[in-house]
């Protein structure tokens, strides 16, 4: 949840590709991916949002948006679907 409450602050992220984790970033639209343990993959994304003004502002908006599919009430519907879409198959 920490990923999306960044997201819901605005902030870019910038994220390992392990779990979960690559189902919040959109590659270049609200964050970052790196490969894990690869410290210049990570280093270079960071610059890239360090040097460059207008991908963070335009980051910002989209992280702002993208954090809404994570809100509890979005997580809870969507856990009731498929509770619902089990239930009715038995």
């Amino acid at each position: 949840m920490v990923t999306a409450e960044a997201l819901a602050s605005g902030l870019p992220i910038i994220v390992s590709r392990v779990g979960g984790l690559r189902e919040i970033v959109r590659e270049g639209l609200n964050g970052f991916s790196f490969n894990p343990r690869d410290w210049r993959e990570l280093s270079e994304k960071m610059l890239l949002l360090l040097e460059d003004q207008k991908l963070r502002e335009e980051m910002k908006n989209k992280a702002k948006e993208s954090a809404k599919d994570f809100s509890s009430v979005n997580v809870a519907l969507k856990y009731l679907r498929v509770y619902l879409d089990v239930l009715c198959k038995n």
